[in-house]
């Protein structure tokens, strides 16, 4: 086994690294600081992957915070500011850096998984509204990349790519 981690928080990142590396013994575990929701961190993520794995069949997009369970009236602009750039920038910019990273391997077939969560389904998230906000729209973004992926775009030629690129929404215990 060989894989990535990555989180903003170091001790997270180790303590997720020695569970795998502990319940895979001889696993290659890597792991790495970056914040999501900063386009030049994510970049040096995609780069940190491919040069410790070589080829990425698969990326997780996992990362979510939620702000905390309170009143959206009772949240401070910055809470909202870090759901928002955590849960639906951070994950637009890595679905960004690993299209492009796995259409440039030749022969390869991708996988990159949306993790959604609590508001995908709709009826509303009280207590979590900007969390809810955030993952309600991951299912259509899927949706439309998968037709991009598969399709094109009407109106636009893009070159084949190399690779092979699969967008997927991964729902645990939706």
């Amino acid at each position: 086994h060989m894989v990535v981690f990555c989180d903003i928080n170091e001790e997270l990142l180790t303590a997720a690294q020695a569970t795998v590396e502990a319940k895979y013994p001889g696993a290659r575990v890597y792991g790495t600081k970056c914040d999501v929701g900063s386009a030049d961190d994510v970049a040096k993520l995609a780069a940190f992957a491919r040069e410790k794995l070589g080829v990425v069949h698969y990326w997780v997009n996992n990362a979510g915070i939620n702000g905390g369970r309170k009143p959206f009236v009772d949240l401070t602009p910055q809470q909202i500011e870090a759901v928002v750039n955590v849960n639906l920038v951070g994950l637009l910019l890595c679905t960004k850096v690993a299209i492009d990273l796995m259409s440039k391997q030749a022969g390869v077939t991708g996988h990159i998984f949306q993790t959604v969560g609590s508001g995908v389904k709709g009826g509303g998230t009280p207590g979590y509204a900007a969390y809810g906000a955030t993952k309600r729209g991951l299912p259509q973004l899927t949706d439309s990349l998968v037709a991009e992926l598969t399709k094109g775009v009407p109106g636009f030629d893009v070159p084949k790519p190399k690779g092979t690129v699969n967008c997927h929404t991964l729902s645990p215990g939706m």
